[in-house]
């Protein structure tokens, strides 16, 4: 029986695992990492799941399911007569993952803990926890990635210190500002600022370099492809190869591409400072989000003890020299199996101590991924919990919903949900109880019980289960 820990990245997942007391990352059928990734076959509608999904994106993308980063109302699915729900496809991702890691390791899987990004918000971390539902292996808990990141600092480290992480997810940047000990009291790693920006992504910063190929392209041969998919799906794979090369040390790549067009070809040299230069906006809104993430802990730069980027290559090379020059340290470059191998050591964590889920895994702790607010029938409003709180939280809520009247629940300022009350007894609150796992429970009272059916809950909070034998099967 085997304990791993699964990270679930922007678009990617990998597997680590713990084995003999070193930290390992699991191989997924041969493969590092495997795509988040669900697909219907266009033929015939069958369930292609991981990497073999991935080869859609670009040709049938109205077909293919990120379930951790596509849209919400991009989530329902109808094929075949059939509606898909958010947690089934995470329970279809789920189910791979553990057959491959159960393959690697030679037997089954007893327990696992799922990092996530750290502004994984409370519906999505509650899909995750039904999906995992379907399985013998127990969900232990769902922690951050910063938070995984820096455990796994922390069995390296000599002594207390902070460490900034950039972690660029292909839509988005997430910052954070973890604390890290070694040993000792309280937590390994802390989580103790998370922020996001969705202009920041690692595609952002490709995409500038797409633009510019086609634009000299458009300059050299007089024609325009900005609206051709093939020649700009061409142009990304060319930009991917000259960004790892700048990572591996080349100051000019000279970018060919042979019969861009019928009978057009491309042929530029791309420098490292051409390439500073057409980021440099981009740039300078990273260390706009570093330096918000440092005030929110109220350090210095002087305070950090390391910067981390975890990402793809095109992002760290543009922005690698420029923290270096602002924050006054040169950052290093995590691998890709950091996260999954944090995952990993908090789940041998949990073996050893035994807590119980909802109570966290007491080696590292997590902060609210969003604020959250009640508007009542009459437009009060009650703030219930700040963006970026510690967890676990309890708070108390007074502004709930009469016998069929409707409290709005905001996320960030935003509708996320609505409580309407289902009980004829009069509410004298609601206890708002967020687990360490991000996990949102309500508990409607009236002097000094619990009512549970006193509330229905509607919008992102009203999730389906996945029944046990649902899944369909998979190519």
């Amino acid at each position: 029986m085997h304990t791993i820990g699964i990270d679930l990245g922007a678009g990617t997942a990998q597997v680590g695992g713990v084995v003999d007391g070193e930290p390992e990352t699991v191989t997924l059928g041969g493969e590092r990492e495997m795509e988040l990734a669900v697909t219907f076959a266009p033929s015939d509608g069958e369930v292609i799941v991981g990497n073999s999904a991935a080869e859609y994106v670009e040709t049938d993308p109205g077909l293919t399911v990120r379930p951790l980063t596509d849209a919400d109302e991009a989530l329902r699915v109808a094929v075949g007569g059939r509606t898909f729900e958010p947690p089934t496809f995470l329970a279809l991702l789920f189910e791979q993952l553990l057959a491959h890691a159960e393959d690697s390791l030679g037997g089954a899987i007893e327990r696992a803990v799922v990092a996530v990004p750290a502004t994984c918000q409370y519906h999505r971390r509650e899909r995750i926890v039904r999906a995992f539902r379907q399985f013998d292996a127990e969900l232990q808990a769902i922690v951050s990635r910063p938070a995984a990141i820096g455990r796994v600092r922390a069995r390296s480290a000599d002594e207390n210190g902070r460490m900034l992480i950039c972690d660029f997810g292909r839509q988005r940047l997430e910052t954070s500002l973890v604390a890290v000990r070694p040993s000792g009291e309280g937590p390994l790693s802390e989580v103790l600022t998370a922020d996001a920006s969705d202009e920041l992504g690692s595609e952002r910063f490709l995409e500038s370099l797409v633009n510019w190929l086609a634009a000299e392209f458009e300059a050299d041969a007089g024609v325009d492809v900005s609206d051709d998919s093939s020649a700009i799906y061409r142009l990304r794979s060319k930009a991917t190869a000259a960004v790892d090369s700048f990572f591996e040390g080349s100051s000019t790549e000279r970018i060919r591409a042979a019969h861009l067009t019928s009978d057009q070809h491309l042929s530029v040299d791309l420098t490292r400072d051409l390439l500073a230069a057409l980021t440099h906006k981009l740039r300078a809104g990273v260390v706009s989000r570093c330096l918000l993430a440092l005030d929110g802990a109220e350090t210095t730069t002087d305070e950090l003890d390391a910067i981390r980027l975890q990402g793809a290559p095109a992002s760290l090379v543009a922005v690698r020299e420029t923290l270096a020059d602002r924050l006054g340290q040169t950052p290093t470059a995590g691998s890709d199996e950091v996260p999954a191998i944090g995952a990993a050591l908090v789940a041998a964590d949990l073996d050893r101590s035994q807590t119980r889920t909802a109570d966290g895994p007491g080696s590292v702790l997590d902060v609210a991924p969003s604020s959250l607010t009640a508007v009542g029938p009459d437009g009060s409003v009650e703030p219930i919990v700040e963006r970026g709180a510690p967890l676990p939280t309890r708070e108390w809520c007074e502004c709930v919903p009469g016998a069929r009247e409707t409290v709005r629940l905001l996320r960030d300022g935003e509708r996320y949900g609505d409580l309407r009350g289902e009980h004829d007894a009069p509410l004298r609150g609601v206890e708002v109880v967020i687990d360490a796992s991000g996990i949102v429970r309500l508990r409607p009272r009236t002097d000094g019980d619990e009512i549970a059916d006193a509330i229905e809950i509607t919008g992102l909070l009203d999730i389906p289960a996945v029944e046990p034998g649902e899944l369909p099967d998979v190519r």
